[in-house]
């Protein structure tokens, strides 16, 4: 599987939608070749993975670990990461949850821990989330941990007490 996405340097990442994928340093829509960088980053849902220039990574709950289930105007929102080469990771993204799918419409897709990544079109800078937890094109969307299973909702800080000695 590996050695499939490393035979595949050369050309540019496109999503189904035509628009060029993330890569290292780039907005997700800006467009380039070579492979991109994958990223792990601290955040209010655990610790996350980021594309590019810290653009956060989702799956969608309607995938399976072989198929992507968001084609047509879906891709077009919500853009699937596409592999042309192996990722370059940076400290604590798990190379052994990369993999990748077959796409309906004929792309490859990257995958981590069995879950077909996506970037949101709606996070429009580095470190937005915007997708979180929404519910679009049936099912919902998640940010990807890098343990490789769907963000959790964060859990609101403990607010101290009104009360107490000296009040």
């Amino acid at each position: 599987m590996m050695a499939g996405l490393a035979a595949c340097t050369g050309s540019p990442h496109h999503t189904s939608a035509g628009t060029p994928a993330a890569s290292a340093g780039r907005s997700p829509s800006s467009g380039s070749t070579g492979p991109f960088r994958l990223s792990a980053v601290a955040s209010a849902y655990g610790m996350i993975l980021e594309v590019g220039a810290g653009y956060p990574l989702y799956v969608f709950t309607q995938d399976t670990q072989t198929t992507s289930a968001c084609v047509g105007a879906c891709a077009a929102s919500w853009r699937p990461l596409l592999a042309v080469a192996f990722p370059h990771l940076g400290p604590g993204v798990r190379a052994g949850l990369i993999g990748h799918v077959h796409r309906p419409d004929g792309g490859i897709q990257l995958s981590y821990g069995g879950h077909p990544l996506y970037t949101d079109r709606a996070d429009r800078s580095p470190g937005e989330i915007v997708g979180e937890n929404m519910t679009a094109y049936g099912g919902r969307w998640q940010l990807v941990q890098t343990s490789g299973t769907p963000a959790r909702a964060p859990q609101p800080s403990p607010t101290p007490s009104s009360g107490g000695a000296g009040a």
